[in-house]
């Protein structure tokens, strides 16, 4: 169970404080406890069930966000090689609904290296593929600016960098 004040990542919302735990007139159920998030990033209100099986964590630490940024090279692209856009979308929808940093990370550098090789035929990404990248590096990039305390724009130029710098090597 969260306290209020914790900072937690929550579904897709990304990094959340708790404000309050309680009952509420605002949620559906009256009868249950919920936590009361505001995301760090974006507005609005999200009211959770306490008893909820909804994905929740705390957020990462500074040295698990530095060993994430000094290892990002060695994560190996996500390559999801089907052309099936209905298949591609379920494995991206996966890859953000299991949270885990490295696999988000793994799938931003494998979209990067298709944006990449793509922009040298004078191609751009698909719609689908931006938006997800683009989700993908909100909840990654987002929290890792939060946790190090440096400006989101900052967070994402520096990896896109550093994803990038072995691709152009290679090529």
């Amino acid at each position: 169970m969260f306290a209020v004040g914790d900072y937690i990542v929550y579904r897709s919302a990304g990094v959340c404080r708790v404000d309050g735990i309680g009952h509420t007139q605002a949620a559906a159920d009256v009868n249950r406890e919920y936590y009361e998030l505001h995301p760090v990033r974006g507005t609005g209100v999200i009211y959770i069930p306490v008893d909820s099986s909804v994905y929740m964590r705390p957020v990462m630490t500074k040295k698990e966000a530095e060993a994430l940024f000094f290892g990002c090279e060695e994560i190996q692209a996500d390559c999801c090689g089907s052309r099936d856009h209905r298949l591609l979308c379920e494995h991206y929808r996966e890859v953000l609904r299991q949270h885990s940093s490295e696999q988000l990370l793994g799938m931003i550098k494998s979209l990067l290296v298709k944006e990449e090789q793509l922009g040298k035929k004078g191609k751009k990404l698909a719609g689908t593929d931006q938006e997800f990248k683009r989700k993908a590096e909100e909840l990654l990039y987002g929290e890792i600016s939060f946790v190090m305390g440096f400006p989101y724009e900052k967070v994402a130029g520096d990896f896109g960098k550093k994803l990038l710098t072995p691709i152009s090597v290679q090529n």
